[in-house]
């Protein structure tokens, strides 16, 4: 059995190579420092809305920062190089979590949190994931920290949506951005569910892809897929330099 989650799809869209090494080899990269402030504000959110589920209120703000301080000193233990200042970035990420606290989420109400979804398209094949929040009335949110404001959601992220999407009747869905600068910001923009992304479509092209067992290395014509690729730092990937 197949299963393809939103994270190796996209990482088959951006490099076929790259998909190789991490999921036909199993090979893992260590987190680099941006990931685990991810990681650190995403758990912190994670558990204020699993117990909100049962308790309908949000942790004091306080105690969230010390899940998201807790989570962050723990991730941080798999870097293998810290880039920038540690406490710095621990900073930017902790002011970030507390934005959202304060504006954000008060307006959720979450009915399922980090649920996993499993969606059988074929007989050979599954789309897996987990949906970071599903609220009472029926809306898909994701939590995606980044660097600078968006303006639209990528590919990417729609993509992501509309396979969380698949699970259920989900009514709207919406990427809630955690901009962790100086001056933190909170934007939240919607997808509309009735996309043009064939996602069964698609998921079982890529199957049949793998399948072959050939891996092109098509990050080459991303510039950035390149920059970003953590096979290339270790040594993995000869194909540029």
């Amino acid at each position: 059995m197949f299963e393809l989650s939103p994270t190796s799809i996209n990482m088959f869209l951006r490099c076929q190579l790259q998909y190789q090494f991490r999921y036909i080899e199993g090979v893992k990269v260590p987190p680099s420092s941006a990931m685990v402030l991810g990681r650190s504000v995403h758990k912190a959110l994670e558990e204020n809305f699993r117990q909100k589920k049962e308790s309908f209120e949000d942790l004091k703000v306080e105690d969230v920062l010390d899940i998201y301080s807790d989570a962050f000193e723990e991730y941080s233990k798999e870097v293998e190089k810290w880039e920038g200042d540690k406490g710095k970035e621990k900073d930017k990420g902790a002011k970030a979590t507390k934005l959202y606290m304060e504006e954000k989420a008060k307006e959720i109400n979450p009915d399922e949190v980090e649920e996993k979804i499993e969606i059988p398209v074929d007989e050979e094949l599954k789309l897996v994931g987990y949906r970071d929040i599903r609220t009472v009335e029926g809306a898909i949110i994701d939590f995606k920290t980044t660097n600078a404001a968006k303006k639209e959601i990528p590919f990417d992220y729609k993509l992501q949506l509309n396979i969380y999407a698949l699970k259920d009747d989900s009514l709207n869905a919406e990427i809630h951005f955690i901009v962790k600068k100086n001056n933190p910001q909170i934007i939240s923009l919607k997808h509309p569910l009735n996309s043009e992304i064939q996602v069964a479509e698609l998921a079982k092209s890529i199957k049949e892809q793998i399948k072959t067992g050939i891996f092109v290395p098509t990050g080459l014509s991303h510039q950035w897929a390149c920059n970003y690729c953590g096979f290339k730092e270790i040594g993995l990937c000869n194909y540029k330099k």
